[in-house]
């Protein structure tokens, strides 16, 4: 799998931090892929299936309309982002089941300078505290967030210990609102 972690700043900045390896079966190989990027007005971190991550990578996302009064973040994501996501990871064979949808990973979305943590299920949790780590990793990376390491080095700890993370180590901070370019 992987690990991706998230953190938001007191001034809206989020800063993500991910490993490069990527692991199918028993083999590990750095990826080509990228784990963390940009689509539209968002940001996104995906855990799991390289598949699904090429695919989020380049769907549509629908349009993050903060202009208007009242706007909220956590609904357009659950309204908006993840009727789109599910759709796309069906058509593009990922998710395979009419009865219950669940995909073989997660993701960070951040949005409007907050951060959400979409679950296997499309479950989507905002990030109170103004942490999240996924995939393989997470849990050692986010053990080591809390006890005081950067960004980098709790990605480093979880690479030492994790067997589906590793390779080089990234880092890059967002600042506040990320509208289209």
């Amino acid at each position: 799998m992987t690990t991706i972690v998230a953190v938001k700043d007191e001034t809206g900045g989020v800063t993500f931090g991910w490993d490069s390896q990527s692991t199918s079966g028993h083999h590990k190989k750095l990826s080509v892929s990228e784990k963390v990027f940009r689509n539209g007005s968002v940001v996104l971190g995906v855990s799991g299936a390289v598949r699904a991550s090429n695919l989020i990578e380049f769907m549509d996302v629908p349009e993050v309309d903060s202009y208007r009064p009242g706007f909220d973040s956590r609904a357009w994501a659950i309204t908006g982002f993840i009727p789109e996501l599910r759709r796309t990871l069906k058509n593009g064979g990922v998710v395979d089941s009419d009865a219950y949808e669940y995909w073989n990973g997660s993701a960070v979305l951040a949005v409007e300078g907050e951060i959400y943590r979409i679950g296997p299920d499309f479950a989507v949790m905002k990030a109170e505290d103004g942490i999240i780590a996924i995939g393989s990793g997470g849990d050692l990376a986010e053990a080591a967030l809390r006890n005081g390491a950067s960004v980098e080095e709790a990605v480093r700890q979880a690479t030492q210990r994790d067997v589906y993370s590793g390779g080089e180590i990234h880092v890059k901070t967002v600042e506040g609102f990320f509208s289209d370019e």
